[in-house]
């Protein structure tokens, strides 16, 4: 089975900067796509939106709030402990991950860079500890991109993109569930653009019964 029928899981985080190894989390958003490439509006399942707000412990800079809107004020007035939204999140990715199942995420690597070292910074368990081994399954549209539609002309930006494989982001990068689901249209277009990109079968997938993770409304 090609990695495009799994069901997939966006994530989206927004923080305090674009160092991924010092900076902050501030929001973070995951949607879980029940129907993967074969998702069709109006008859496959809905997606299932978890997101989170949390104080981040330290001031949030203007830089940062022009682009996400949300202010140290507004934070800790709002946000939940971080300590608490941390679990929630890594645990909702790991047991996506443990079922064999990828994340799909624009830039991946800041996102899972961040919040790992979020685990790490408060003493909540790496993702590696948390998967014991077991792969991180991860579908970047970027990297996807970069690989297979190299000579395209234009920036790899999201808002360049994003048209490209049928989506609009708005010049504001957006946060969330519109985000996220650009990101599946993004990857579900390569998947189907391009045949090479679908052909790959996903490694060690597995099905488990377990419940769902937090915030996501049960098992898979």
């Amino acid at each position: 089975m090609s990695w495009i029928d799994d069901p997939w899981m966006g994530f989206d985080t927004e923080t305090t900067g674009v160092r991924a190894l010092k900076d902050r989390l501030v929001t973070a958003a995951l949607v879980l796509r029940i129907d993967g490439a074969s998702y069709r509006s109006g008859v496959s399942a809905p997606d299932q939106v978890a997101t989170w707000l949390t104080d981040p412990g330290i001031e949030i800079p203007e830089q940062a709030t022009a682009v996400h809107g949300i202010t140290t004020e507004q934070a800790r007035r709002d946000g939940r402990p971080i300590e608490e939204v941390l679990h929630e999140l890594a645990g909702s990715i790991v047991e996506h991950w443990l079922r064999g199942y990828p994340v799909v995420a624009f830039n991946a690597t800041y996102d899972i860079t961040l919040v790992n070292q979020e685990l790490r910074r408060h003493h909540l368990g790496s993702f590696e500890e948390r998967l014991e081994g077991a792969p991180m399954l991860v579908v970047d549209p970027l990297v996807l991109d970069r690989k297979l539609d190299r000579f395209r002309k234009g920036k790899k930006t999201l808002t360049e993109m994003a048209p490209v494989y049928g989506a609009v982001a708005s010049p504001r990068r957006s946060h969330g569930r519109g985000r996220r689901g650009h990101d599946a249209r993004r990857a579900r277009g390569h998947g189907g653009q391009v045949p090479a990109a679908g052909r790959h079968e996903r490694p060690g997938a597995h099905g488990l019964s377990a419940p769902g993770p937090p915030g996501l409304g049960g098992g898979l």
